[in-house]
């Protein structure tokens, strides 16, 4: 553990496709790759099946300028209202910093562990 959190409270919403296809672009080659390759978070036999998947996409999308972004592959714009840091201390004596918008500021404050 690292004994450290942090703490976001706010909304998200989806971006736009468009915004999605501009990031994924700027990623590099090899990440765009593995976007396709990836079962995300289902289990695998070996790590010799991702591999596999890896070269079978790197077949298929051999110009790297010419890898889509892959239909699952999206994000998210966070809009934050209240951030909190929190560092752990000896005996419970927890150091928790948090930040509260208001208005078009942000209001720091040292909160009780």
């Amino acid at each position: 553990s690292i004994r450290r959190q942090i703490r976001i409270d706010g909304s998200i919403k989806q971006v736009p496709s468009k915004v999605a296809d501009q990031y994924f672009n700027t990623r590099p080659y090899g990440s765009r790759i593995g976007a396709w390759a990836s079962i995300q978070s289902t289990p695998m036999e070996s790590k010799l099946d991702l591999i596999k998947r890896i070269q079978e996409y790197k077949k298929k999308f051999p110009i790297h300028k010419k890898v889509p972004r892959p239909p699952h592959w999206s994000g998210w714009a966070l809009k934050a209202n209240e951030v909190e840091f929190w560092l752990d201390g000896n005996n419970r004596i927890h150091e928790r910093l948090r930040y509260k918008k208001s208005g078009s500021k942000w209001v720091k404050e040292i909160l009780y562990p």
